[in-house]
């Protein structure tokens, strides 16, 4: 009957060693009115103690976070990681934004910053596949070039943050 209650076999067995203290408890003190219910009182005496967990449980609020036990575990998240890369993120968008190859600039912007499709943005641009796949290969080319003569510190950032 517990352990249709909770769910949760460990958890019943849990409560049924307690109630059967609590009821060996109150026997060797006062006892109780009627001896002959005495199933009946250890079963009553087990869902309340199992209520009373369930509401410790509530009023506690201890519902764990999973997303935040998992980025505390993870050294990758901290502060200061975060934050440069972030920084760096937005100094690649702002770097592909100042591109001046028209087709690159939005092609590389849609693509990386975006996020678009693939299908999506060869749609737009009449691209097949296969043409959009040579298409951003040398855009991602030049854009390397472009950053290495104008911004070779954003390139260690970049690389940096790829590695972590």
């Amino acid at each position: 009957m517990l352990e249709i209650r909770c769910g949760d076999r460990q958890q019943a067995e849990d409560v049924h060693q307690e109630a059967f203290v609590v009821v060996l408890e109150r026997l060797r003190s006062r006892g109780i009115d009627d001896p002959g219910r005495l199933s009946a009182f250890l079963r009553r005496t087990a869902v309340n103690i199992l209520i009373g967990e369930r509401r410790k449980l509530a009023r506690r609020g201890t519902q764990a976070d999973t997303e935040l036990i998992e980025r505390s575990r993870d050294s990758r998240f901290d502060q200061l990681t975060e934050l440069i890369r972030e920084e760096a993120d937005s100094a690649v968008r702002n770097a592909v934004l100042d591109i001046s190859n028209d087709r690159d600039r939005e092609i590389l912007y849609r693509f990386y910053i975006r996020q678009e499709e693939k299908f999506a943005i060869c749609g737009t641009l009449n691209l097949s596949a296969a043409h959009f796949d040579r298409v951003i290969s040398r855009a991602r080319r030049r854009f390397r070039e472009y950053i290495e003569l104008r911004h070779p510190r954003l390139l260690d950032a970049v690389e940096q943050g790829s590695t972590q």
